[in-house]
């Protein structure tokens, strides 16, 4: 119910925003209002928002699938990073139609601890995913993929799928790909985010590299891959693979 509240408010406040003329701000105040759970109900608010949050609840409680057991985010590996890893891999494979050696993705970009148990729903999966960033598709050197490796080592560790690495004094080592060892001089493309691919996240080294960007949104591509699991009778799992070992 929060998230729904906070998200019909975000779409209200964007929404007024943009429908306003560029005005500056004189002057403004601010009262704190420490609210309780018992705390009165606005019955003319509630009143107002309920159509838009019926609405929304419509949408957002579709159950898409079913968890196994908790994921959680973690670093230098988690089960919550090593499911989306391998959705964005398995589905962009699929939906681009393209060969693609391994998927990567920003811890930060998981925007949850965990993802419980049961039954998961749109809105859950609205939470693990927020923003609407698209996925891109990129092609680059073993030399750049090392490059990213270490970017990743040094900020902890990052989900990965199809790859292996250790970290080493802050440092990728022992990188395979595909169960292949990392080949500096060889051509790769892998599928991440289209803010790592344009450069956000210290990533600024993947501005010059070959990319294509696509119109599907990442959040999508997560709930097309739990749909696809239903449809096939399985349900949602991960574990620890020693993708991402701290030395």
């Amino acid at each position: 119910m929060k998230f729904l509240l906070r998200l019909f408010i975000q779409f209200s406040l964007s929404f007024l925003i943009s429908a306003c003329k560029p005005l500056q701000v004189s002057d403004f105040s601010a009262t704190k209002f420490n609210l309780k759970p018992d705390y009165p109900v606005d019955s003319s608010m509630w009143k107002f928002i309920s159509p838009y949050r019926d609405s929304l609840s419509a949408v957002m409680n579709v159950v898409i699938g079913k968890n196994d057991s908790e994921l959680v985010k973690a670093q230098p590996e988690g089960t919550l990073g090593n499911f989306v890893a391998d959705a964005l891999l398995i589905q962009a494979r699929k939906e681009l139609n393209t060969q693609i050696d391994f998927s990567i993705m920003n811890n930060g970009g998981i925007r949850i601890p965990s993802l419980h148990a049961g039954e998961i729903t749109v809105g859950d999966v609205f939470e693990l995913m927020p923003f609407d960033n698209g996925i891109a598709t990129v092609e680059c050197s073993g030399k750049i993929v090392k490059q990213l490796f270490d970017k990743a080592a040094a900020k902890g560790g990052w989900p990965i799928s199809n790859a292996q690495f250790m970290i080493m004094k802050g440092a990728a080592e022992q990188i395979y790909i595909n169960n292949q060892k990392l080949d500096t001089l060889a051509s790769y493309r892998f599928v991440c985010s289209d803010y790592i691919a344009n450069g956000g996240d210290d990533c600024s080294f993947l501005l010059s590299q070959k990319k294509t960007l696509s119109e599907i949104l990442f959040r999508n591509l997560i709930m097309d891959y739990i749909r696809d699991l239903t449809s096939e009778g399985k349900t949602i799992s991960a574990k620890i693979e020693h993708r991402v070992i701290n030395e």
